[in-house]
């Protein structure tokens, strides 16, 4: 009798430490954002429930921390701590609470960000295709590899394609959004966190998973204004493919509504935009990265341009500026200045003076950029760089 009362007490104290599953929940995320709702198996976004929008968990599939819903169609799990009994009045959410359907969808201004801010300041950063990692004092990746974690602004992240053998890197999809870099970016970093992320990596063989249809983006469409903006930097609309016209442009571009296409003058739907953004690179500088909103982009890979495919949320695009630099590489000898000793490989600020010295102690000559040879028993010989340059050393064989 003893043992069945404390079994029963057990019971009862479990209960009181579990949400109540059968009841008729209410998204609640506090800044009238959407919630994400993710698969079980995969953690991907399969859509978005709108604020206010009533749910019934799963008592069957629901954990401690996440509720098994349904919403339009769709299946998987949202966070409990997003879900209230309390209905959601206007005053707490960007419009009325509508029925459950595709249509009744957040703020467009909302879209970039699938995750609300955490209340302790921190992200969600999630990757498809690729591992994340942290980055160390160089930049580099180190740690454990992982596809989705928390972020803080402080926070320096490294994200790495996880290549198919047979494919390459085709694009990459930022919060649903297609970007082309116009060059191969294998790694990403970023750091700097304003929002939550979900990074993807499309390879030529596969197809996107997170990248979000026409018809979800203009489902979203509220009328709230969208914004294409430019710091330092410059804009043309797309005539096919990543090819632009219609010439370049500086001042803010207004979306939210239908408007002309500059480089076909075809009508275009709004609530998005296709555009090609590139640099204004001052004298002696070089683009070292780009921001996102505040959020700093990275890659393995300079590129001072590219194009983002049916952008669906204000957004404003700035360059990171560094020192102009050149790429200074050797070939039977090895340089110094400029930061480095006997490097072989190395890139210098614009101006800076190397001396370059032959691995031979008595050459026959140097070839410099690949051009005609310098016949010259010089062992060592100074340049000052103001492009990229290569230096060889040989000996003459008789």
């Amino acid at each position: 009798m003893k043992r069945l009362l404390a079994l029963l007490l057990c019971a009862m104290l479990l209960m009181g430490c579990v949400p109540a599953l059968a009841d008729t929940y209410y998204v609640n995320t506090g800044d009238g954002s959407a919630l994400s709702l993710r698969d079980e198996q995969t953690n991907q976004v399969l859509t978005t429930i709108p604020n206010g929008i009533p749910v019934i968990p799963d008592p069957e599939k629901s954990t401690d921390i996440c509720a098994y819903v349904t919403f339009s169609g769709y299946s998987g799990l949202v966070l409990w701590r997003y879900l209230s009994h309390t209905p959601v009045t206007v005053a707490q959410t960007q419009s009325d609470p509508a029925p459950a359907e595709p249509t009744a969808a957040p703020a467009a201004e909302t879209q970039a960000a699938p995750h609300p801010q955490q209340q302790d300041g921190s992200y969600t950063l999630t990757a498809v295709g690729a591992v994340i990692q942290t980055a160390d004092k160089k930049n580099n990746a180190t740690g454990p590899e992982m596809t989705t974690t928390t972020v803080t602004p402080e926070d320096n992240m490294v994200i790495t394609a996880q290549i198919p053998r047979g494919q390459q890197v085709a694009y990459w999809v930022i919060n649903g959004v297609r970007y082309d870099f116009l060059k191969t970016v294998r790694i990403l970093r970023m750091t700097k966190f304003d929002q939550s992320f979900t990074v993807e990596v499309v390879f030529s063989k596969g197809t996107s998973q997170t990248l979000l249809s026409p018809g979800d983006i203009q489902a979203a469409r509220t009328g709230a204004q969208l914004l294409l903006t430019l710091q330092r930097a410059e804009f043309c609309h797309l005539k096919s493919g990543t090819t632009g016209g219609g010439g370049w442009h500086r001042d803010p571009f207004d979306f939210t509504n239908d408007y002309t296409n500059f480089a076909t003058n075809a009508a275009e739907q709004g609530g998005r935009v296709s555009a090609k953004v590139r640099a204004i690179i001052p004298k002696d500088k070089s683009v070292r990265g780009w921001k996102l909103n505040e959020t700093e982009l990275y890659s393995n890979v300079v590129f001072e341009q590219f194009v983002v495919n049916d952008l669906n949320t204000s957004m404003t695009y700035e360059p990171i500026f560094g020192d102009k630099t050149y790429h200074v590489t050797c070939y039977n000898c090895s340089f110094s200045g400029g930061g480095y000793s006997n490097a072989k490989d190395g890139y210098v600020k614009a101006g800076t003076k190397i001396t370059v010295t032959s691995a031979y102690s008595y050459p026959s000559g140097w070839v410099i950029n690949y051009g005609a040879a310098q016949w010259s028993h010089a062992y060592s010989i100074t340049r000052t760089i103001n492009a990229d340059t290569h230096f060889e050393s040989f000996i003459e064989i008789n």
